[in-house]
C-alpha cells in the first residue's frame, strides 16, 4: 500500500492544515497581546524627569543627617559638661534624674 491511498494519510493532511491554522491564529493573538503589553508598559512608565536623581536626593539627605548628628553630639557634650561646673549636690540630682529617665524609656 502506498501513502496516497491510505485513509489515515488523508486525515493527516487535513490535520496538518487545521494545526497550521490554529498556530497562525494563536500567533496573531500573541502578537496582539504583545502589542497591548507594550502599550500598557509605555502607559505606566513615568516620563523622565528633570532635576536630581533619587540617588542624589538620598545622598543629600544622608549628608544633612550627618551634619545634624554632629550638632546633637556637641549639644550632648555640652549638656554633660554642665554637670562638671555645677555644685556636687545639683550634679548628682541631674545624673539621678537622667538615669531614672533612661530606666523608664
Amino acid at each position: 500500500m502506498d501513502g496516497s491511498t491510505h485513509p489515515q494519510s488523508a486525515q493527516t493532511g487535513s490535520e496538518d492544515l487545521s494545526t497550521r491554522e490554529i498556530l497562525l491564529s494563536q500567533s496573531a493573538m500573541l502578537r496582539a497581546i504583545g502589542e497591548q503589553l507594550t502599550a500598557l508598559t509605555k502607559a505606566v512608565t513615568p516620563p523622565p524627569k528633570e532635576g536630581p536623581s533619587l540617588d542624589e536626593m538620598l545622598m543629600a539627605i544622608i549628608t544633612l543627617l550627618r551634619e545634624q548628628g554632629l550638632v546633637l553630639t556637641r549639644v550632648d557634650d555640652r549638656t554633660l559638661a554642665l554637670g562638671v561646673d555645677l555644685p556636687p549636690l545639683i550634679a548628682r540630682a541631674m545624673l539621678r534624674a537622667e538615669r531614672d529617665r533612661d530606666l523608664r524609656s
